[in-house]
């Protein structure tokens, strides 16, 4: 009597396994990139950053574009990110520019229609100061990747953020206005 509960059960154990293999292939998922992923990811970040301390300047900024370019590194992804920040200075407007694009950049910025032209190596930044930008000034921001026209706030903090991945033959490219 007990053999023949022993075959029955080696039976129904056997069914149950054939019966669930077809629903374990799909539980297999395709190689999806992350890429997407982290690029929406830093859009969302990326402001948050400015506005954690804006009596700092741009340290923060300046931190966090080394902290995603090595991060982004780890995970075998090129991260080329170009950002211009204004901070209102009485009647005045400080522009500052980061380029961390990992080449050299010819950039121009027209602030109205007062113009400045610079070149900024890699991982560093310049502070371009204008004098009389009036009650909404005109932006318009220029270096290899984008040309980007903005009207920007004159009483508050403002960005332009120009982020690039690349990875492999995948390329994924953001703007970002705060």
């Amino acid at each position: 009597m007990k053999g023949q509960f022993f075959i029955l059960g080696a039976i129904l154990l056997s069914v149950m396994f054939f019966i669930g293999i077809p629903s374990a292939v799909n539980l297999v998922t395709p190689d999806v990139s992350d890429m997407e992923y982290l690029s929406e990811n830093m859009v969302r970040e990326i402001p948050v950053v400015i506005n954690l301390e804006p009596s700092a300047g741009t340290s923060h900024l300046e931190d966090f574009s080394l902290f995603l370019r090595s991060k982004m590194a780890e995970r075998n992804i090129n991260l080329s990110i170009f950002w211009v920040y204004s901070e209102p200075s009485g009647t005045d407007m400080v522009l500052t520019t980061g380029n961390y694009m990992g080449t050299e950049e010819s950039v121009i910025l027209t602030l109205n229609s007062e113009e400045r032209s610079f070149t900024l190596s890699d991982s560093s930044t310049n502070q371009e100061t204008f004098g009389g930008t009036g009650s909404s000034p005109t932006l318009e921001v220029g270096f290899s990747a984008a040309k980007k026209t903005l009207n920007i706030k004159r009483d508050k903090h403002n960005m332009f953020c120009y982020l690039s991945l690349s990875r492999g033959n995948e390329l994924i490219t953001r703007e970002i206005v705060a």
